[in-house]
């Protein structure tokens, strides 16, 4: 894998997304606490009017990190506020995520890539239900 036994789990993901189980504790991805799973999120202004918005304030925040983990505890409706005016930069980066969002076949989000053990991609539309989240990212 290049990393060791660390794994890369990337998804495009909207804000207020079903990923939202997974970050705030709900429902846990196997490995990531142990570091054996990195997230790498990207970002994409899809679904709701106001979601390039909401991505664009999560993007340009002191600490998109945790601007994005905060959103995803808020209580629907009370998370981010989206930006009124998207900076020109965040407005070509959501367009290239998203471009590469529907290149690699997603429609909606969350989507999902993996690497297999042999190193090429694997893709999942939608968030795994029940044990297939192991099945998606391996053993803990």
């Amino acid at each position: 894998m290049g990393l060791g036994t660390r794994r890369r789990w990337s998804t495009f993901l909207r804000t207020q997304t079903a990923l939202t189980a997974i970050t705030s504790g709900r429902r846990r991805v196997p490995g990531v606490d142990s570091g054996k799973v990195q997230l790498r999120h990207i970002m994409v202004g899809v679904i709701r009017e106001d979601s390039a918005g909401k991505a664009a304030a999560i993007m340009t925040a002191p600490d998109p990190s945790a601007a994005l983990r905060q959103n995803e505890l808020a209580a629907p409706g009370r998370g981010t506020l989206p930006l009124n005016a998207i900076p020109a930069r965040i407005q070509r980066e959501l367009e290239v995520n998203q471009l590469l969002m529907t290149s690699l076949g997603f429609q909606g989000t969350p989507g999902i890539v993996t690497r297999d053990l042999e190193g090429g991609l694997r893709k999942v539309n939608g968030m795994p239900r029940g044990g297939a989240m192991s099945e998606v990212l391996g053993p803990p």
